[in-house]
């Protein structure tokens, strides 16, 4: 996998989760709701942003 394309997905999934935060936040619900709908819509089975395991693992490994 290469590390560029690997970091922009990163960096697409925190950004996402930042904006899912603050939505959230503003509607005065728990910004982790926020956050688990964001994961979910990113996902596989959604829009499928992050798809392989190998992401995964790398995204795991760094938190």
């Amino acid at each position: 996998m290469d590390e560029h394309y690997a970091l922009t997905h990163l960096a697409t999934v925190l950004a996402a989760a930042f904006i899912g935060g603050a939505v959230f936040q503003k509607l005065k619900q728990p910004v982790l709701v926020g956050y688990i709908i964001v994961g979910i819509i990113l996902g596989p089975s959604v829009l499928g942003v992050v798809q392989g395991r190998e992401e995964i693992s790398l995204m795991a490994e760094l938190g």
